[in-house]
């Protein structure tokens, strides 16, 4: 009989040979517990602490997919995440609609102090420049969405990777291998090379300080 090492590469290139995609946990699995199962005679010290730790693989893969199984990760990708998009595209509206409310009342209200005495005008114009300066609130919290945005597709991503890895399911690998698809047709040249510049509005614990910038003029 050959020795389990050998017999166990020997197995392993064949399913390598024959498989043209990404090899499964599944088939892994077929593999070790093919090989375990036509083991006779004789173990050496190193068949022996082989064979312990490829019990311990294959144990830990099932473990893994039924654990998988009882979360059910497929409804993160197929429903969660799109939801969450959605509600988000509708924040995204909703403010865009009350900022163009807001500017259409204050053109009203300069309308309006062009037709009163001037200290009156003046007093409302102040305002008006304050609603205005306050607006930019729209643009801010649109690229902060943007960013969430960015997070949930980076964690379906993640996801579906997970799922086609140690899962059964047919349309996450299929969309795992489209997007790894689209990831590669993407060039070099295509990529905006600002991107790196457009990180939207910082956090208020991470954002340099007045003093900070002050410093640099010391």
């Amino acid at each position: 009989m050959q020795p389990l090492d050998q017999e166990l590469a020997r197995r392993l290139d064949e399913l390598r040979d024959e498989t043209v995609n990404q090899v499964s946990w599944t088939e892994i699995r077929d593999v070790v517990e093919n090989v375990l199962s036509t083991m006779e005679g004789d173990l050496s010290t190193k068949d022996v602490n082989l064979f312990t730790e490829i019990q311990s693989l294959s144990k830990y893969i099932e473990a893994t997919k039924q654990g998988l199984r009882e979360i059910q990760p497929e409804s993160i990708p197929g429903e969660h995440i799109p939801v969450a998009q959605d509600e988000l595209d509708a924040v995204t509206q909703a403010t865009e609609d009350a900022t163009v409310a807001i500017m259409e009342a204050t053109e009203d209200i300069e309308n309006t102090a062009g037709k009163i005495d001037e200290e009156n005008a003046a007093v409302l114009d102040a305002a008006v420049t304050k609603i205005y300066e306050a607006c930019s609130f729209q643009d801010i919290t649109g690229q902060r969405i943007s960013k969430v945005v960015k997070a949930l597709q980076s964690i379906e991503a993640k996801v579906d990777e997970l799922i086609a890895t140690f899962g059964d399911d047919v349309e996450a690998k299929e969309r795992v291998r489209m997007r790894k698809e689209a990831e590669a047709a993407t060039s070099v040249e295509e990529v905006d090379p600002d991107l790196d510049l457009l990180h939207g509005p910082q956090m208020a614990a991470e954002a340099v300080s007045q003093d900070d910038i002050d410093a640099l003029f010391d």
